[in-house]
């Protein structure tokens, strides 16, 4: 269970609320939002966090026409402001990098940058993600895959290439 602390002290992840913090974004005022991505509404909502309640208060959403965590990230990122990730946020930005090429699928992308980049448990990216550990290994197996073939791939050209020389 992820029940640590990120920038400026903000809970990486509101059970009751199933969200997710992205990070922080300057209001244009002396304080800044708070972003998380909320399960439950498929996008980040920018707005304050309670600690008295543990509660996250939403005063607006990112717009991204996806309800898919690191297309959200992308269209915070994309929005123009000022925002500081958190280390899932980095982790969900390193998943748009993943699968940008069509090289991984977004959900593999997503458990392979938690899991081996960024190093969360299982049970971690599974709540952070919204999914049963059995997915996530799943996922990650089918990650793992794609890259041992790329890898593979090259290995494979580059002795081509070596050959004809």
């Amino acid at each position: 269970m992820i029940d640590g602390t990120a920038l400026d002290g903000f809970p990486e992840y509101i059970a009751k609320q199933e969200a997710v913090l992205i990070g922080t974004v300057e209001n244009g005022q002396l304080e800044s939002d708070v972003a998380y991505y909320v399960h439950s509404r498929g996008e980040i909502a920018l707005g304050e966090y309670d600690q008295s309640e543990d509660r996250f208060m939403p005063k607006q959403t990112v717009e991204s026409g996806s309800s898919i965590m690191s297309d959200t990230v992308r269209a915070l990122l994309e929005s123009g402001v000022e925002a500081t990730l958190s280390p899932i946020g980095e982790a969900l930005s390193d998943a748009v990098r993943l699968s940008e090429d069509d090289l991984l699928g977004k959900k593999q992308a997503h458990v392979y940058a938690l899991r081996e980049i960024h190093g969360y448990s299982r049970g971690e990216t599974a709540t952070i993600l919204n999914v049963s550990p059995s997915t996530v290994d799943t996922q990650l197996y089918n990650a793992r895959d794609r890259k041992n073939s790329a890898e593979s791939f090259v290995d494979t050209l580059d002795q081509i290439v070596s050959d004809m020389n």
